[in-house]
């Protein structure tokens, strides 16, 4: 079963993130079924300076990645912050805005849990383990792999819904202890 992982609060300015900035993050093993290309593009379509993307994460398609990010324009706002302790990752987590899983498929999501486990909203798709964790608009949207027009129409709406994100951290926080 999912045990809850106690790990000591960091505000963003220890961890070297803006305070005013919006945190898109996203945790796993950088290949191309996890489908960052995916979140990368989303991140260039979406045109706002102020939204990043944290990768947490090591991969053979970091490279790739690295220069889709630069031939978009948004290589500042990508941050691969590589292999980070389990203390970090939920420091990062809990200062993350929402989690995003873009995988083409996933197994059962070790960490959405980890993310509900923090309270953030998550966009993830809809292939996999996940659809059993997520509820659409209830904690979370799911979306369709590669959906570029989807992940900015559920990135933009929890920006601007306050409301929704609360209930979503409210739901998540709940649901998590099921684990």
């Amino acid at each position: 079963p999912y045990k809850s992982i106690k790990f000591k609060k960091v505000s963003r300015r220890g961890l070297g993130l803006k305070k005013d900035n919006i945190y898109l993050i996203s945790v796993g093993r950088i290949v191309k079924r996890k489908g960052f290309d995916f979140l990368i593009k989303s991140l260039a379509k979406l045109n706002n300076k102020q939204i990043h993307v944290l990768i947490i994460g090591e991969g053979p398609e970091k490279k790739n990645l690295i220069n889709l990010a630069r031939e978009l324009d948004v290589r500042n706002q990508v941050h691969f912050l590589g292999f980070v302790s389990e203390e970090k990752k939920f420091q990062y987590l809990d200062n993350s805005d929402t989690y995003i899983l873009s995988s083409v498929h996933e197994g059962f999501g070790i960490v959405l849990q980890e993310a509900m486990q923090v309270g953030l909203p998550i966009i993830a798709t809809d292939n996999g383990g996940q659809v059993d964790l997520i509820k659409n608009k209830e904690n979370g949207f799911l979306i369709k792999f590669d959906d570029v027009g989807e992940m900015i129409k559920k990135i933009n709406m929890l920006l601007k819904n306050k409301k929704l994100r609360e209930k979503m951290k409210k739901n998540n926080l709940k649901k998590v202890k099921e684990f």
